[in-house]
């Protein structure tokens, strides 16, 4: 299966944070990393691609995508760590028997589970993220995931994270690709460990200049991030 699966890895200035996280990865797949740092620390066991000096996340996940030569890809961030159970065969195989074009499965944060996935819902200019799907046997329909899933290659031709964010592109990946058909299984989890430094801090620390160009693109006056709502996407689709 590992023949049919790429890694795929966007780092910054975190060399260390990256190393652990490779070295989780079982043998067996190709693995793909843009690094945008100003020094990078090219490795030789993986495809390593170096990209001008704070090109941001968005641009280094595009140009990840555009050099996956497999039927499906695994994107990953540098600081999550592989355990026994973060099967990507078996989210090889939910998403090969299944219409999905993508499906993110859980990310645990110190041994805690974060459920960060559901629909969202607009009311006027407000859009909220709220719990809710469509329940299937092995996974759960959705509008949004963690940023730890399998894609279909094929699927991303048309769907970009748009480059002018180089933070603060998660809300704005799912809600302009809502033509995605996306879903979530408890299935499969990955690790996350966030360590930071002064250099990844301070890059990292424009939230708020990115969250107002986000507003801005798609209309919205606030985003609220609180899982206050329950919504079926039945009812949802039915305006019941």
């Amino acid at each position: 299966m590992q023949d049919n699966v790429t890694l795929i890895i966007k780092t910054l200035e975190r060399p260390d944070v990256l190393a652990r996280l490779i070295k989780s990865i079982p043998g067996g797949y190709h693995v793909i990393v843009a690094d945008d740092s100003f020094k990078p620390v090219v490795r030789d066991d993986v495809e390593y691609m170096v990209m001008p000096y704070d090109s941001g996340i968005s641009a280094g996940r595009n140009l990840l995508i555009s050099k996956v030569k497999t039927k499906y890809f695994v994107l990953l961030d540098d600081d999550f760590i592989f355990t026994p159970s973060t099967d990507v065969a078996l989210m090889e195989s939910l998403i090969d028997g299944s219409v999905l074009d993508i499906l993110g499965g859980i990310v645990i944060h110190h041994q805690v589970p974060l459920f960060y996935h559901g629909l969202f819902v607009n009311d006027g200019d407000v859009v909220s993220y709220a719990k809710g799907g469509v329940e299937h046997e092995d996974y759960t329909e959705v509008d949004f995931i963690p940023n730890f899933f399998i894609g279909r290659t094929d699927s991303f031709r048309d769907a970009k994270w748009d480059e002018k964010l180089k933070t603060t592109e998660h809300f704005d990946f799912f809600y302009s690709n809502q033509h995605l058909n996306i879903g979530y299984t408890d299935k499969v989890s990955i690790e996350h460990d966030h360590i930071s430094n002064p250099c990844y801090k301070k890059l990292r620390s424009r939230k708020e200049e990115y969250l107002q160009y986000v507003l801005k693109k798609h209309g919205i006056r606030k985003l609220e991030t609180y899982y206050d709502k329950i919504v079926l996407k039945q009812e949802r689709a039915t305006g019941e």
